[in-house]
């Protein structure tokens, strides 16, 4: 709490010494004001993830049924006990709402399922109740398939469940997507979802940095 309070303490005494305006005076205190609701729910969330670690389920989804497919790299399933399961494929990391190439992320992640029954090896859940999943289809890795398409990138970060064999595969076949500019890697500065996603969480800061 010390760090705000003294930017509080800070902005107010800048505004002192400016033009004795009230508006001016005004214009400080609110910005203040941001910077301790910033700095506060900053805290709850970094508090909130770290009371929410993910919990290890090793288990394999045999004959599963695809309920709704979300984005490149998420879908809502149907196992053969008519358990509804949120599923994260992991490995992968597809394109996010709003950027280039999200809709075909989804396209090529339909396609490639074509209504057949998954095979999910799951390895654990996330904090957001989701399913952390290798997913296989008719002998076909989609993850891989995806990358292969340039449909999706290979997302090292998330990727501690696979064997080192599907890591250097998971690795080459984006490699080779990207040299032969296939999907998304026909633009020639992607950015990566991760970075996107950081991106877009820094907007609000700035804003409340330049209010006005």
């Amino acid at each position: 709490m010390i760090f705000p309070l003294f930017l509080i303490t800070t902005a107010t005494a800048q505004a002192i010494d400016m033009p004795h305006t009230y508006t001016t005076l005004n214009q400080t205190i609110v910005r203040s004001m941001q910077y301790l609701c910033l700095y506060l729910s900053t805290s709850i969330i970094i508090s909130i993830s770290i009371g929410l670690p993910t919990n290890t389920l090793a288990k394999t989804f045999n004959a599963v049924q695809v309920v709704e497919i979300i984005e490149g790299d998420a879908l809502i399933v149907k196992t053969t006990d008519q358990q509804q399961l949120r599923v994260r494929i992991i490995g992968i990391d597809a394109p996010d709402k709003q950027q280039p190439h999200h809709q075909e992320a989804i396209i090529a992640l339909k396609e490639s399922i074509d209504s057949k029954a998954l095979q999910l090896e799951c390895t654990k859940t996330d904090r957001y109740r989701r399913h952390l999943c290798k997913a296989i289809v008719n002998g076909t890795d989609l993850a891989l398939h995806m990358l292969e398409t340039g449909a999706a990138w290979w997302f090292e970060q998330g990727a501690n469940d696979l064997s080192a064999n599907d890591q250097q595969r998971y690795a080459a076949a984006q490699h080779t997507a990207q040299k032969a500019k296939r999907g998304l890697w026909a633009n020639p500065k992607p950015e990566a979802p991760w970075d996107w996603r950081a991106r877009q969480t820094r907007k609000p800061f700035e804003s409340m940095i330049n209010p006005y």
